[in-house]
């Protein structure tokens, strides 16, 4: 009885050892995952301080601020491979109508047509030009 017991306890042991392997292979794959998908060079169109957003899909190079003294975020996106200004403008939060504070505007992804979609789940949305 002993005997099979730990035959069992073995057997469990060898599973949980596969599985433990398998989760740290994964994380491992996946946390690289981004760098590896950024391009290798950044466009020298592309300003210093523009930050590479994107996933397996493609992606692009953002930079917004935040101007408080007009109460918008200008943004602007670029290709991440040509360097062409792909859009440019003043944003605002969609559903609050204001500029997002430093704080919120942590950048998820633009949507090539007038969003920028944040990590926090708010929304940039371009103003019509004056």
């Amino acid at each position: 009885m002993i005997k099979l017991i730990r035959t069992q306890l073995e057997s469990r042991k060898s599973v949980l050892v596969g599985l433990a392997s398998f989760v740290l292979i994964s994380c491992g794959w996946g946390c690289n995952q981004a760098t590896r998908l950024k391009p290798k060079t950044r466009p020298l169109r592309v300003p210093s301080d523009a930050l590479w957003v994107g996933g397996a899909d493609g992606g692009a190079y953002v930079r917004c601020t935040s101007d408080s003294a007009r109460d918008v975020n200008p943004c602007s996106v670029w290709n991440d491979y040509t360097g062409d200004l792909i859009e440019s403008g003043d944003y605002r939060l969609r559903k609050e109508g204001r500029a997002a504070t430093e704080a919120e505007l942590v950048i998820s992804f633009p949507d090539f047509g007038g969003l920028i979609y944040l990590k926090n789940g708010l929304v940039l949305k371009r103003l019509p030009p004056r």
